[in-house]
Formats: C-alpha cells, structure tokens, sequence
C-alpha cells in the first residue's frame, strides 16, 4: 500500500504487516476447530469482562458465538467436506448497530476466510471493550487468527476503500442505499462477489384475539421494545409499522398493548427533544402525500399514525425513536402490498408462519426473508437477507 494511503488509516486490530501477511495467507476450512475454539474462549473472556457485562448486546454476541451454538450452526450443513474459504473478506460496517461488525467477521471466519474491517468513525464503547479483549487472546494465543483479522478506521477514501476492494475476494457492505451504490461503483476482481446489506422495511403482525388473551403482556411489551427501541429503530429488523387482525378487537388490544410497551419507554428510554421535530416532520410528509393518517398517540416518546391503507412506500416515512404506523385488519392479504424487496422481516405474535407464507406465495411476494416471533427479529444467523454466509464466502470443490 502506498505511504500516503496507509499513513490515513488507524489500526484497532491488526497492523499494516499483518495486512501484508494476509494477502499472502490461504484460505482455511468452514468451521475449523480452531476458530470454533477461538470463539468459545471469545465469548468466555466477554463473560468474564467487567466492562462487557454493562451491555447486553455485547452479551448477546458472547452467548451467540460460543461453542455449543456454533456447533449447532455447523450441524445445518452436510456437505462442508468440499468446501473451503475464498480467502479476504473485506467488511465495511454499518454506523447504527455497534456490534454488528463482529458478526460479520464471525461468520467469514466460520466460512473460512481472513478479513479487514472498516469501522466508521462513530464512536462506540463496545468497540473499544471488544477490540482490547481480542488484543488479550491475541497477546496469549491465538496467532494463527490474529493474523486472520484487521480492524481499522479511516476517513472517507474512495482509493483506501479501493485498495481494500483490490485485494478482497469478497466484499460484504452494510448500510444505506446510497451509501452500497457509490462503494459498489469501486470496483472488486472479476472473480470476488459483493454481499449488499441495504436500507430495508420490518413490520409486525399481532392477531388481537391472542394478544388478549395472553396473560404475559408486560413480557411482550418488553420484547417489542427489544425489537425496536433497543437500536432506536434504526435497525432494518425494527418494525415501523404495527398490524392487527381482527377489527372486532382491534381497539381494545392495541390500546392495552401500548400502554403495556409506554411502561417500559419510560423506564428505559432516554428520548432526544431532536426527535420531536424528526417525528413532526415524517407525520406531515406522510399526510400531505396520502391524505390520511391520524395521531393516536401524541407523546414524543412513542407516536403512532393510525391509517386506512397500507402502502408499499411506508419504507420512505419511517422515522426513528419510537415512531410506528398501525393498521387494522380482517384480511391478511392486505399485507401483500408490503412484500416488495424492500421488505425483510415479519414480525409476529399469535400469527402462524405458513399464513405469511400464503400471503406470499398467493402474491409472489418478492420481499420478506425472515418471519420471527415478536422479541427475536434482532436474532442474527448464518442465513441474512436472503444470503446464506457460509455458502457466499465460501466455494465448492467438486
């Protein structure tokens, strides 16, 4: 790499020798002992970290890459005997999920590939906690691996990004999609792949009837607000829009719904006076381009746009900070207006999943990859958005 570039690049993990070793490193098996082995003392260091211990997220990582669950992962696949890593993999991290950038080395690592990282240059606390306990394992054991992970930060550089997409077999960018079509205008080689994670459109469906007759209501409320205000509805997972069905009841659940999930708001949330303008903001859009809508809930900590209609643009008036559309429904197949590619999870409670399967295939719904129950639409796996990473980073030896 050039001086000039290389003086503009801050190494978290890894240096630039370790850069140059890496191009020169060959491709590893999925699932090696090694790296199974290398993430359960991963996630028992994080256990163990005081600091770790302050964030759940951290935690949930921790609990996601020890051994038993990559073990299991690894029991989904029959046919890793003939496959092997394609070598690089370079990961540009999205801004709004901090921890997101370590599933994504995860899973190349799993699908036996080494791997550069660019983190923005947002500040996190996790990635300060995460960085120091690899740089323990590292300093102890764990040499092979080190060698396999880069993790830096530079400003915006189309000829840094460049030289990254140069040498990279694959490229996995995460963010929005202007952000995925200026860095996809950087070229990759001819034989490396790009695994584009875009600007996508949850939302839930609660059948009314159910949700009524749940004795756990507090508990759902809090596993909403986990799917949601937990990354401020930021996250692609996070539902922007609630469906119920069942008119009949429509009323009386979701009035005991929110109120349940306004309890936790209050407890937990820290809301940003900001948000109040960005709110007012998507309510005016929305209703000057559709002449509808109607504020039921006028508290900026969690406002909610009663319509009429679903529409397949919801995606462009979302807001974050605890901003939700709702409708009501008898029909589920008013949904299929929503199951454009821009779609990416369902998120339900009382609701079977083969019935948002008719509604898709009845409507050849091109969106929708994954259909969860309400308190797990953040639950990330080796299959995302339609990609199975283990698959994608890898290749088959026939």
């Amino acid at each position: 790499m050039q001086q000039t570039l290389a003086d503009n690049i801050t190494y978290l993990i890894g240096s630039e020798e370790h850069l140059e070793n890496m191009i020169k490193a060959p491709a590893d098996i999925p699932f090696s002992d090694e790296v199974v082995m290398f993430l359960n003392d991963l996630a028992g260091e994080i256990r163990r970290d005081e600091d770790a211990r302050k964030y759940s997220d951290i935690q949930t990582f921790a609990f996601w890459c020890r051994k038993a669950s990559v073990l299991e992962m690894k029991r989904r696949y029959a046919d890793l005997d003939q496959r092997i890593g394609r070598g690089i993999t370079f990961h540009i991290a999205p801004s709004n999920i901090p921890m997101m950038f370590m599933f994504s080395v995860v899973v190349s690592l799993l699908a036996g590939n080494s791997n550069i990282v660019r983190l923005s240059s947002k500040y996190f606390p996790q990635t300060d906690i995460i960085c120091r306990i690899l740089k323990k394992l590292f300093e102890e054991r764990y040499q092979n691996i080190a060698d396999r992970i880069i993790i830096c930060q530079y400003p915006h550089s189309e000829e840094i990004t460049g030289y990254f997409s140069k040498i990279c077999n694959s490229r996995i960018i995460w963010g929005g999609d202007n952000s995925i079509n200026e860095i996809r205008k950087i070229q990759i080689p001819s034989y490396a792949i790009d695994l584009p994670f875009f600007d996508r459109f949850s939302f839930a469906v609660i059948d009314a009837d159910a949700y009524l007759a749940s004795n756990t209501k507090s508990k759902i409320a809090e596993q909403f607000y986990n799917d949601t205000y937990f990354t401020d509805q930021n996250a692609c997972t996070s539902p922007q829009l609630v469906i119920w069905r069942g008119k009949e009841h429509a009323e009386e659940a979701s009035e005991a719904f929110w109120k349940e999930l306004k309890i936790v708001v209050d407890k937990k949330y820290e809301f940003q006076s900001v948000q109040a303008v960005d709110k007012l903001s998507a309510m005016c859009d929305f209703a000057i381009d559709h002449h509808e809508g109607r504020l039921i809930e006028d508290d900026m900590s969690l406002c909610r746009m009663r319509i009429d209609k679903l529409y397949s643009q919801l995606k462009d008036y979302r807001c974050p900070g605890g901003y939700f559309y709702e409708y009501i429904t008898d029909n589920l197949q008013d949904l299929s207006v929503l199951m454009t590619r821009e779609c990416q999870t369902v998120d339900v409670y009382g609701i079977e999943r083969r019935e948002i399967l008719d509604v898709m295939k009845k409507n050849h719904g091109q969106g929708v990859d994954r259909i969860v129950e309400i308190g797990h639409t953040m639950d990330f796996g080796l299959q995302w958005d339609g990609f199975d990473f283990i698959y994608s980073l890898s290749r088959v030896v026939s």
